[in-house]
C-alpha cells in the first residue's frame, strides 16, 4: 500500500487588528495590528502597523517590522470594496539599505 505525501508545512501568517471609533462626528477610525510570518528557512517576522482612517475616505499609516524597517502607508477607496495605496519603506537595518529603500503599491480588495 502506497502512502500518502507528507505534507509540509513552509508559511504561516497570523494577522490580528482591531477597529477604535475615535470621533462619531468626523467617523475617524484608529486601526492598529500586528501581523506575524513564520516561513521556513526565513527568521521570523512580526509587523506592527496603525491605520487612522477618515471617513473611508482617505487612510493613513505606519508600520515597524522587528528587522528594523519602517514604512509610511497612504490608502484611499477607489469603490466600496477596492482600494489603492502607497508605501515607502526604509530600514536601519543591512536589509534594504543594501538595496536602497523601497516603494510600493498597493491593492486591496475586501469581501
Amino acid at each position: 500500500m502506497v502512502g500518502l505525501p507528507r505534507l509540509q508545512i513552509v508559511r504561516i501568517y497570523i494577522l490580528l487588528g482591531v477597529d477604535f471609533l475615535i470621533s462619531k462626528e468626523s467617523n475617524v477610525t484608529l486601526q492598529p495590528s500586528i501581523l506575524s510570518r513564520l516561513v521556513a528557512g526565513a527568521p521570523n517576522t512580526i509587523d506592527a502597523n496603525v491605520m487612522v482612517n477618515f471617513d473611508s475616505r482617505l487612510s493613513l499609516g505606519a508600520t515597524y517590522r522587528n528587522s528594523d524597517s519602517y514604512a509610511g502607508i497612504l490608502q484611499m477607496p477607489i469603490t466600496k470594496e477596492i482600494r489603492v495605496g502607497l508605501a515607502y519603506e526604509t530600514s536601519r537595518g543591512n536589509e534594504i539599505t543594501v538595496a536602497g529603500n523601497s516603494f510600493e503599491m498597493l491593492l486591496s480588495y475586501q469581501f
